[in-house]
């Protein structure tokens, strides 16, 4: 079980060396952990977006 958001998706599993990792398309998700079974996610896997800035729009009252 990778998790929800991937549901539909194919997710790769390969052997590497001395350890399992798992891949969406060309981004690595991370490693798989064999005695937990839990993904130690790669810190290089996905870029830190900063926030988009949000402009509030101001109508005028009817009163007005």
């Amino acid at each position: 079980m990778i998790g929800n958001p991937f549901n539909g998706f194919n997710v790769g599993i390969k052997k590497e060396f001395d350890s399992v990792s798992i891949w969406f398309g060309n981004n690595k998700l991370g490693n798989l952990d064999q005695n937990l079974f839990l993904i130690n996610p790669d810190s290089n896997s996905y870029k830190v977006h900063k926030p988009r800035k949000v402009t509030k729009k101001y109508y005028p009252s009817p009163d007005a």
